[in-house]
């Protein structure tokens, strides 16, 4: 069950979508409904080295190198891919990967179980700070004064709340400008 949880979890295209569109933020761009489109090839979406590999690449370019390294810590491919294909074995107190022909790489089930609960911490603490930020627009609250990355204005835009939550849900503009 551990491997299917970690992998499950590295699988989310959630965190990744969120994580591109913080650091669009930080470019001034707008955000993207659909991070990663222009990675797609024949209509078959990038995979998850892809995707890490393009967020490490613009966290670099903002002095985030650190959050390259958090993804260096909790993705394994190699783990995920033998999982996911069943080419893999449990054996004594190691996880098995079959590695080329008849060859196999061996992980201590010690450091698989490590690198689940550094995975299950980031996406706990991922996942708490976005219900935090969630939470925290009061009732009515409009963003004003935007701008474009070309400093032309930009539509303020009223922050939609769940009316049994409070949780932000979502996001309406009611004026004439651009809202990107």
């Amino acid at each position: 069950m551990a491997l299917l949880l970690y992998c499950h979890v590295i699988e989310a295209n959630f965190i990744y979508h969120c994580v591109w569109n913080l650091l669009l933020t930080i470019e001034r761009e707008p955000p993207k409904l659909f991070s990663f489109l222009g990675h797609y090839k024949n209509g078959k979406p990038p995979g998850v080295p892809q995707k890490i590999e393009e967020i490490k690449r613009k966290a670099s370019r903002n002095d985030l190198d650190g959050l390259g390294r958090i993804f260096d810590e909790i993705v394994r491919a190699d783990i995920r891919n033998a999982f996911f294909h069943s080419d893999y074995i449990l054996y004594g107190e190691e996880l098995r990967l079959k590695h080329r022909s008849s060859e196999y790489r061996k992980i201590p089930l010690e450091d698989v179980f490590l690198l689940l609960r550094k995975c299950l911490h980031f996406f706990g603490t991922f996942s708490e700070a976005l219900m935090k930020a969630r939470k925290s627009f009061p009732k009515d609250h409009v963003i004003k004064n935007r701008r474009s990355p070309s400093g032309s204005p930009l539509s303020s835009v009223e922050v939609l709340l769940d009316a049994d939550t409070g949780i932000a849900i979502g996001f309406k503009s009611s004026y004439p400008l651009p809202l990107w």
